[in-house]
């Protein structure tokens, strides 16, 4: 989490799965709050499945869902993405500004990036374009796509994300409508 979130004090509670015998868990990942602070604490909700669906294999985690208002709605977890890729969701947006949304390689390597803007309000549709150059270029590489919502305008540290693990298609293709 720290990774992806300037979270301090992350807490983690089993939601569902997990156990021995389970290919799929959900796990939900919370800030603490602060001693004497306000009782809200951000949260995202991890989906975690174990390697190639053998439960004897490990824990990979293959989307993180926003536990509040921020959602990445058009992509499925483990799905082929074409380059460019659409990025559909909701989320808050201060001044026309959601946040960030990025491309990620195998190694967490920023591959692409866009800002996530539409119009003002508390939850509202975006649509975004991001186009991408992957590491691998020999064929289809494994990849995440990331939304951060910003904080408000408080400051420009993230203060949630979604994610999906996707299969990244390495030729760009034509894009239609701005990037």
């Amino acid at each position: 989490v720290g990774q992806f979130l300037p979270w301090k004090r992350p807490l983690t509670t089993v939601l569902s799965g997990g156990g021995a015998h389970d290919v799929y868990a959900t796990v939900k990942v919370q800030e603490a709050p602060l001693q004497g602070g306000s009782s809200f604490s951000p949260f995202i909700n991890v989906t975690l499945s174990r390697l190639e669906g053998n439960t004897q294999n490990m824990w990979v985690a293959i989307a993180v869902s926003d536990g509040q208002r921020l959602t990445l709605e058009n992509l499925d977890a483990r799905s082929q993405v074409d380059n460019p890729v659409r990025i559909e969701g909701k989320g808050g947006a201060f001044e026309g500004v959601i946040g960030n949304a990025f491309i990620l390689d195998h190694l967490y390597n920023d591959i692409g990036h866009a800002q996530v803007t539409t119009i003002p309000g508390t939850n509202t549709n975006y649509s975004t374009m991001l186009l991408y150059r992957t590491s691998f270029d020999k064929g289809i590489e494994e990849g995440i796509v990331v939304v951060q919502e910003a904080n408000g305008g408080i400051s420009n540290e993230p203060s949630s994300a979604v994610m999906v693990k996707v299969l990244l298609t390495p030729e760009p293709g034509v894009a239609s409508g701005p990037l």
